[in-house]
């Protein structure tokens, strides 16, 4: 299901010229017109996804020391390490393109609460050309029946996305192996100068 949403997207440089006559011509050279991407509000709509994998689909790098299990039946996840790659409009297929570190609690039912922070790097398909960068960000998700659905949030902290916010929804969308997938349907916003 995608937002609805109003896109501004401004291609180029903003130009603002004061205290300047009618009379006097200004000149191309006069302004710095250097590429840039400018998102404006609400953002850019993306759509994409990772794959969850480790030592395979849905299982993490360190599954003995992040998982356990207790006498109520409840299962804690204590830093357990993913890494996947990245596909859609943000893509990329490399199998660590994704760093995704879980945290949280679920009862035997699926039921709970989880946190996580990411890092991924990917190029993004946008609409004045692709862009190659690094987000950072967190996620806070709710469990019910095993399916995670929750917001996202990221700041680019490298290449092409410095300056740039990303913002979203994700959801798993089916059980095994639907729970190895995130699907993220967000907006990204900001200025890449």
């Amino acid at each position: 299901m995608k937002p609805n949403a109003l896109i501004s997207l401004l291609v180029g440089s903003g130009l603002m010229l004061s205290g300047c006559s009618g009379d006097e011509p200004v000149s191309p050279t006069d302004v710095d017109a250097g590429p840039q991407l400018v998102v404006g509000a609400p953002g850019t709509p993306v759509e994409f996804d990772v794959f969850l994998g480790g030592l395979g689909p849905g299982i993490p790098t360190n599954p003995g020391e992040c998982i356990h299990v207790t006498g109520d039946g409840k299962t804690h996840f204590n830093h357990c390490i993913f890494l996947g790659p990245v596909g859609g409009e943000l893509e990329n297929p490399a199998p660590g393109a994704a760093v995704v570190i879980l945290t949280g609690v679920q009862d035997a039912q699926g039921n709970g609460q989880i946190a996580a922070s990411f890092t991924f790097t990917a190029t993004w398909h946008s609409p004045s050309g692709d862009l190659t960068g690094t987000f950072e960000g967190n996620v806070q998700a709710t469990g019910t029946f095993g399916l995670q659905s929750g917001r996202l949030h990221a700041h680019g902290t490298g290449g092409d996305f410095s300056g740039l916010q990303l913002w979203g929804d994700f959801q798993e969308p089916g059980p095994p192996p639907g729970t190895s997938l995130i699907l993220v349907t967000g907006t990204i916003r900001g200025s890449t100068d």
